[in-house]
């Protein structure tokens, strides 16, 4: 696994490492995008680069405007006609998006590491050796 790993781009690594690898995130976070929560935070944290912050700062910025975005989106729901006809404010649009991204971001790694490991089995190193 290790050696199809290193074979794709070190983009599409990283993006498998924050889809697979877990982390605890906020509650209105993880409910909002699940596994892909990793993903949509350090997608959200591309909008905003700043120089010389360490990643967690960054991170920590991100999940403060995803929440005060998902706070602004559960007011607007409580606030919506029973018809559902509203359009979608602004900070909806914006998860919406991000969800789409980081999900065709994984899409995207997983279908390179599938070129890469071909129709070969998948099978743990130990399992393979006998």
């Amino acid at each position: 696994m290790a050696e199809w790993l290193r074979a794709i781009s070190p983009f599409h690594r990283g993006v498998l490492s924050l889809r697979y690898v877990p982390r605890a995130w906020p509650v209105c976070i993880a409910d909002e995008f699940g596994d892909l929560a990793s993903v949509a935070v350090r997608l959200e944290c591309a909008l905003h680069p700043a120089v010389g912050l360490s990643t967690e700062a960054l991170e920590r910025a991100s999940v403060e405007r995803i929440q005060r975005a998902i706070q602004l989106c559960a007011r607007a729901r409580a606030h919506r006609s029973p018809a559902g006809r509203d359009r979608p404010n602004p900070a909806e649009r914006g998860l919406a998006q991000l969800t789409r991204r980081a999900s065709r971001h994984v899409a995207l790694a997983i279908r390179a590491l599938a070129r890469v490991r071909g129709k070969a089995a998948c099978l743990p190193p130990a399992a393979g050796a006998r």
